[in-house]
């Protein structure tokens, strides 16, 4: 038996104290160091007050002495107030820890909050740290509190102008409504009752026409009795004639006979003395009296007098009286409608501007002069937080672009308006930087949109892009076709594979001469065209499809081209499409074979066209992105291409005009993704099949599509940006002023846009605005219908009046003609009864002197003759006044329907005056309403922070809320708080050296062990190595379980994680010590190299106690310790599954374990060499 050799319990004893040394000393050091916080120590700082003070709303500020009062009762640090020398020098001395200085315009800049670009206020501050970082840093937070507490006050007057305007405006506005309350009584007073009192004289109008009206039906009656007199008379005349004719008849009779003649002589005398002649004598003189009377104008004086009391009835005195006063009447309402006219036209009308303008004006005046003595409105600071909001937008919109260099968008393919206008928003943005303030811009690290174009160019010109199309043809009935291939212009083919129906895929890549290739017949199937292009050098538009196109032309050959030996597999290209689209269901034409039909010559943009003229989209190719207008032209074009030979017949699949669906996306066919893709089925025309395709580029790779993204984000951040200028300034996207680069933006800034509204526009100006226009427009509005609706029934009444004037200046020279015609009638009637009594005077004298009878009968013949003739003009003038009496009455009549027609108008104005009445009421009413609103309005405006005023002074308690809402407080600090920090960077340390010293002494005592052991080498090799295998095993289990005993008592688990923990580094620490063990006992000097590589990479990598390098930032993943450090680190935070762990590490000990069964043994001569080789590395 051999002797135990005792280094084995010194290498035990020596374990325990290191594995449990180790884990006491890091992890107690680690738990208790938290606990030590350092003692902060009170600072002596030097304070320099430069301050001047400055004036804010007529108070003099000084915060400088405002903080110099403050500090002085503060015992946090010593404060001495000095100046600026003293204070630099005692900093020099290490008499002061800090150096405190307020400049001379610190509260002058701090209450400069009306400037448009305020500055801000540096507050200097030197620090003596004396190689101190507890004192740099007390002083740091010194600083920040000072600052704090600045900030505070500068807060606090902020808060207390602002409200203090707040409340100033909250006056002003019951002002403003108090003097609405003005407006509305006087319009009520000046506008509503004047309307009133118009309405009111309408009415007065309507009366005097009416009692006008009854006036003229009594003339007119009195007209009638006239016509009806002068009929009489007219009749009696006639009987008087017809009588003298009578008489001369019988004297005729009688001259024969003169003995008769004194019969008849005194029969005649005693006719002329008879009652009834002198009856009718005396009537026609009474009838020419009262005819001339009724046409006398001597009554004129008495028409006058009643003329000028028009509310009286007419004077029908007589027919001229009655015809002048009803002249006067009407001119004189003729006058009084007129006048009326003029008066409501000078208040509402003078085509709706010079009413407008006089309520506007006065409205204005009394806003301005009102607003103007109040000095103390001033709530244009109210747009300084908008203004500054949009400011901010703007500054932050700018620190998103990518670039302020135009040329970085040039010539990538964008529309020409889309370089324009970011062109135009570069320039602004140099432009604001210019006259505002400078903005930073965050540069984006990742490849511009010009860079991404490039190298999308590079791609396709090195790698190239592989396209595929799949389609149905029939039979070939020759012998052999002719492949004809046209590739895009600026590309070239790499490879040219093709699939004859029924066969397998070949290539044709050597058998392509000038885009032919000889092809055998092929019967009915799928045919498929593979093709690999290359772009060629020169530039390439990205956002214009790749259109090609392939042609079968059936012919007898001879002979045909050989596939290629070699079948080509494209690695670099990729697909961009495939044409898989189903139209089987189109059938040939009935009563043609399939030679007859026409070819399909199918222009495809990701999908096929249906042989009907209507186009189907791919069911699996996307929709590709628009080009621009000129490219959607091209591509229209070239889809239109036939070969010479193509004769397209009428109904055709490539009418273009029969493709109004050629541009649809495929969501607009729900459930068409669902059905099975099949390929596209061509025909024969003139043996010619021809198919043309147009693939769009955007699904060509990851590289397109992270260029679409790159346009997509670079010209929305330029538009955005864009936007908020025009909104600004009212311009800045897509045109700029002519002046634009010698004028300044502020100069600039639109009238309408957001800069002249918080800048420039006055608040005064918007008030006296909207209220002007409130006011004026709702008068004006609601007066405009009813003023034009009276104005026009004004007017017929007026057209009516001037024609009934026209009816009775007719009317008058009618009955001045009349009058005359009376006077001459009443002088031939006195003539007439002259002649009458001289003729009965001579009969008279004839019966007393009957012998001058016979004498006198000639004479008397004569005389008879005489007085017909004279009587027969008086008949024929009573006849015509007869017939103008008869046209008078006509007159008369119509001058009554004259008056009818102004009494039905005189009543349709004074309604239209009391809808008018009812309108202005109701407006009245509306005002009224108004005004009380504005005073809910006003009540609920004073409402807003009225809690800002306690009676007459400010409250204080809210200005101090304002400046500083929130307060933090210090519940003190838990010192067990720091148990729970764990940093297992010292655990994976300790396990490390602890396994890395006891493989270092396994392996050395075994390798002496092996040299003094002479029948080793006669057992097998596994026999030989299991004792050191077990001894390793079992002491890697004995250091495991110390490790994890000493660290579960420090670490924050329970008791059952505790144990866990246990078994886990027991395990863990057996397959490290067995792995390390195998690499030392047999590489030897290369596996101690590798052990302290590992070692290396963890140590010097890792970032577990702090910021790991960045050189190399993966090295560290190279270690396994790293992975151990997570294990570690998640056994502690309970995240770990312990049966996987378990589970892996048991078989990373056997594995371990079996590695060190089958060691090999090594000769003397190398054993020595390895002995030697681990004294040198000792």
């Amino acid at each position: 038996m051999k002797k135990f050799d005792k280094r084995w319990i010194l290498f035990l004893v020596l374990i325990v104290l290191l594995a449990s040394g180790l884990s006491y000393l890091t992890l107690h050091q680690e738990t208790t160091k938290t606990a030590e916080q350092p003692q902060t120590q009170n600072m002596s700082v030097a304070l320099v007050n430069e301050d001047q003070g400055a004036t804010l709303n007529g108070t003099e500020l000084a915060f400088g002495d405002a903080f110099v009062n403050s500090v002085s009762e503060s015992d946090d640090n010593e404060w001495f107030v000095v100046s600026r020398g003293v204070a630099e020098s005692g900093l020099k001395n290490n008499t002061y820890d800090m150096m405190i200085v307020i400049p001379n315009d610190f509260s002058e800049k701090s209450l400069n909050i009306t400037a448009e670009a305020p500055e801000q206020v540096v507050l200097q501050y030197k620090i003596n740290a004396s190689e101190n970082p507890r004192m740099k840093e007390q002083a740091e937070k010194t600083a920040s509190d000072i600052l704090n507490d600045f900030n505070r006050r500068i807060i606090d007057v902020y808060f207390a102008s602002i409200i203090g305007n707040l409340q100033n405006a909250q006056d002003n506005i019951g002002q403003m409504v108090n003097r609405q309350a003005v407006y509305t009584n006087a319009y009520n007073s000046d506008i509503f009752q004047p309307l009133s009192g118009y309405t009111d004289q309408f009415g007065m109008v309507r009366e005097n026409t009416e009692v006008s009206k009854d006036s003229f039906t009594s003339f007119g009656e009195l007209l009638n009795s006239y016509e009806e007199q002068l009929a009489d008379e007219s009749q009696l005349g006639e009987d008087f004639v017809s009588s003298l004719d009578e008489v001369m008849n019988i004297k005729e009779a009688n001259n024969t006979n003169l003995l008769s003649f004194q019969d008849q002589i005194n029969q005649f005398s005693q006719g002329l003395t008879a009652g009834e002649v002198d009856q009718r004598l005396d009537q026609l003189v009474s009838t020419n009296e009262a005819i001339n009377r009724q046409f006398a104008a001597a009554q004129q004086n008495a028409a006058d007098s009643i003329m000028r009391q028009p509310a009286t009835p007419l004077n029908t005195t007589n027919i001229y009286s009655g015809s002048v006063s009803l002249q006067r009447q009407l001119q004189d309402s003729s006058e009084r409608v007129a006048s009326l006219q003029q008066d409501i036209d000078a208040y509402l009308t003078e085509s709706n501007e010079k009413f407008r303008a006089k309520i506007e004006d006065r409205i204005r005046n009394t806003i301005d002069k009102e607003l103007a003595e109040d000095q103390n409105l001033n709530i244009n600071m109210l747009f300084e937080d908008p203004n500054q909001v949009a400011r901010n937008r703007i500054n932050h919109a700018i620190g998103k672009l990518p670039s302020l260099e135009i040329e970085d968008f040039q010539d990538v393919g964008l529309p020409e308006s889309t370089v324009d206008e970011i062109g135009n928003v570069i320039r602004m943005t140099k432009k604001y930087q210019s006259d505002f303030k400078p903005v930073n811009i965050d540069r984006d690290p990742s490849p511009t949109l010009k860079d991404e174009f490039e190298r999308l160019n590079e791609k396709l010109t090195k790698e190239g892009v592989q396209v595929t199309d799949t389609v149905h043809i029939p039979e070939n009935k020759k012998e052999g076709q002719i492949f004809r291939l046209e590739v895009p212009k600026g590309f070239s083919v790499e490879y040219l594979g093709i699939q004859l129906p029924g066969e397998e895929e070949q290539g044709y890549t050597g058998s392509l001469v000038d885009g032919e290739v000889k092809l055998p017949a092929n019967r009915e199937g799928e045919f498929k065209v593979s093709l690999t292009l290359k772009k060629d050098e020169g530039s390439f538009d990205v956002y214009k499809p790749i259109a090609w196109s392939w042609t079968l032309e059936q012919k007898d050959l001879e002979d045909v081209d050989k596939p290629d030996e070699l079948a080509y597999t494209p690695a670099a290209g990729n697909l961009l499409a495939t044409t898989q689209v189903n139209n089987g269901d189109q059938a040939p034409e009935e009563g043609k074979t399939e030679e007859e039909l026409p070819a399909e010559e199918t222009p495809s943009d990701g999908g096929g066209t249906s042989p009907g003229g209507g186009t189907e989209p791919d069911e699996n190719a996307e929709t590709p992105t628009d080009p621009p207008a000129d490219d959607q032209e091209d591509n229209q074009g070239g889809n239109d291409t036939e070969n010479p030979d193509d004769t397209m017949e009428p109904g055709t699949p490539d009418d273009s005009a029969d493709q109004p669906d050629d541009d649809k996306p495929e969501e607009e066919e729900p459930g068409e993704e669902e059905k099975p893709e099949e390929p596209e089925k061509l025909y024969i025309k003139d043996h010619t099949i021809r198919h043309e395709i147009s693939t769009p580029v955007e699904d060509l790779d990851d590289t397109t599509e992270t260029l679409i993204h790159t346009v997509t984000n670079t010209i929305s951040a330029y538009q955005e940006l864009g936007s908020q200028y025009e909104s600004y300034f009212g311009f800045g996207l897509h045109s700029l002023p002519d002046d634009f680069g010698s004028g300044n933006l502020r100069d600039l800034a639109d009238k309408d846009s957001l800069y002249y509204l918080f800048n420039k526009k006055d608040i005064k100006d918007l008030l006296a605005d909207y209220m002007t226009s409130q006011i004026t427009g709702s008068v004006t509005e609601q007066l405009r219908t009813p003023a034009e609706a009276f104005r026009q029934q004004v007017g017929n009444y007026q057209t009516k009046v001037q024609q009934a004037i026209a009816d009775a200046d007719t009317l008058t020279s009618q009955v001045a003609a009349a009058t005359e015609q009376a006077a001459v009638l009443n002088e031939n009637v006195s003539q007439t009864l002259e002649d009458v009594a001289a003729w009965r005077e001579q009969a008279l004298g004839l019966l007393a002197e009957q012998e001058e009878i016979q004498t006198n009968a000639q004479g008397e013949q004569e005389a008879v003759l005489t007085l017909g003739s004279e009587f027969q003009p008086l008949l024929t003038s009573s006849q015509t006044l007869a017939q103008q009496a008869q046209s008078n009455t006509d007159t008369a009549d119509q001058v009554y329907e004259t008056f009818e027609n102004i009494d039905t108008q005189a009543r349709e104005i004074e309604q239209s005056g009391t809808d008018i009445v009812s309108d202005a009421e109701q407006l009245a009413s509306n005002l009224t309403d108004k005004l009380s609103n504005d005073q809910d309005f006003a009540e609920n405006f004073t409402e807003v922070l009225a809690n800002s005023r306690v009676g007459d002074r400010q409250n204080e308690n809210l200005y101090d809320f304002l400046s500083n809402p929130v307060q933090t407080s210090n519940e003190g600090t838990i010192a067990a708080q720091g148990k729970t920090i764990f940093t297992p960077y010292y655990l994976v340390l300790i396990s490390f050296i602890v396994v890395l010293f006891t493989s270092y002494v396994i392996s050395t005592l075994h390798m002496r062990r092996k040299q003094d052991d002479q029948f080793a080498a006669d057992t097998s090799l596994m026999i030989q190595n299991a004792p050191i295998t077990v001894i390793t095993a079992g002491i890697g289990l004995l250091e495991g379980i110390v490790i994890g005993i000493v660290s579960s008592y420090y670490l924050p688990i329970d008791d059952l994680n505790k144990l866990q923990l246990t078994a886990v580094m027991a395990l863990l620490i057996m397959a490290m010590l067995l792995v390390a063990t195998y690499l030392l006992r047999q590489v030897k000097m290369i596996g101690m190299f590798i052990l302290l590589a590992i070692f290396s990479l963890y140590l010097f990598f890792t970032d577990a106690i702090g910021t790991a390098s960045t050189a190399f930032p993966t090295i560290e993943k190279f270690s396994p310790l790293q992975y151990m450090e997570t294990f570690m680190l998640r056994i502690v935070e309970g995240s770990v599954n312990y049966v996987v762990a378990i589970f892996v590490l048991v078989i990373a000990a056997a594995a371990g374990a079996l590695a060190n069964l089958l060691v090999l043994s090594q000769s003397e001569k190398g054993v020595d060499n390895a002995d030697d080789d681990q004294t040198e590395v000792g």
